[in-house]
């Protein structure tokens, strides 16, 4: 525990996955009982547990952030949380992310509010809540102590709800770690070789993390092309991702060959629906969702 890790993800794919045969109840039960057993030993050196959800590429349980926050509540310790990323639910920049009080999210009204004076823009925006989301709020609303953190507190602040002003190294260290390359950090020595265990990549590391080129803020563009293609208006896009103009908007939206083919597909479904009337087409209405006559255009839904 010397290296200074705060937290520590609960199992990799392969140690979680669920063998063939076995009786899926079971297995629920014994994973479980790791993270309930873990946490006791967690507490004694202040580490927190972070059970996050995989895709079913990788693993065959705990695939949806619902069934990750069902293992958190059932295991129900302080120190046992839920990993999730943020920036695919809410589009926001890292600085309106460090910056988000608890006094700025209502869980009630489904909304995230950020003010003029947190954003890059400095325009005031409100950003609804996803359900997925709302049940990771709703968790990590309380504190190590059992209490729900103040309206001051910070959102994505440490265990004590400050707020934390800088995320390069966890970063990085992710990054390096998801592609099989353990960090190693080094201090510069006012004279000889760099000394161990200091705030900086060694050398080689950077090397490596400079190869990958994945940074931070490339999670903010796949999320708003996420968003784009699951059908979102592109102006709604435009507001999440707090863009001043659409032309700044599109920099951001990569139209995958999958999504552009999605494309095809709902236009030619929307054509075999006409059918031809004299020398013009009538076109079967669009199905109605039930919630369209409740909101005006302008109101985000997510």
């Amino acid at each position: 525990m010397g290296s200074g890790a705060q937290v520590v993800a609960f199992g990799s794919a392969p140690a979680r996955n669920v063998p063939d045969g076995f009786p899926l109840e079971q297995a629920w039960d014994q994973l479980v009982a790791w993270p309930a057993g873990a946490a006791r030993l967690a507490a004694a050196v202040r580490i927190t547990l972070a059970i996050e959800a995989l895709n079913t590429s990788e693993s065959n349980v705990l695939n949806t952030l619902a069934s990750a926050l069902a293992m958190a509540r059932e295991v129900n310790h302080p120190l046992v949380q839920l990993l999730v990323d943020s920036y695919h639910h809410t589009c926001c920049r890292q600085g309106e992310l460090l910056s988000l009080q608890w006094g700025d999210v209502s869980l009630d009204r489904g909304e995230i509010t950020l003010k003029a004076q947190k954003t890059k823009t400095r325009e005031h925006r409100v950003i609804p809540i996803s359900q997925q989301l709302r049940g990771v709020l709703e968790m990590a609303r309380t504190g190590p102590d059992g209490e729900d953190f103040p309206a001051t507190a910070f959102v994505s602040g440490n265990e004590g709800g400050e707020r934390q002003l800088k995320i390069k190294r966890a970063w990085q260290t992710t990054v390096l770690k998801a592609h099989d390359h353990q960090p190693t950090w080094i201090r510069k020595a006012k004279a000889g070789p760099a000394l161990p265990c200091g705030p900086r990549l060694s050398p080689q590391s950077q090397a490596v993390y400079r190869s990958i080129n994945l940074h931070f803020h490339d999670l903010r563009r796949e999320a708003g092309s996420r968003l784009l293609e699951a059908g979102w208006p592109v102006h709604h896009v435009q507001h999440m991702l707090g863009h001043a103009n659409l032309s700044q908007t599109s920099t951001y939206l990569n139209p995958t060959a999958i999504g552009l083919q999605e494309s095809m597909r709902k236009l030619e479904e929307t054509r075999a629906a006409c059918k031809v009337v004299a020398n013009g087409a009538v076109c079967a209405p669009r199905p109605v969702c039930k919630d369209d006559s409740h909101h005006p255009d302008n109101v985000l839904i997510h």
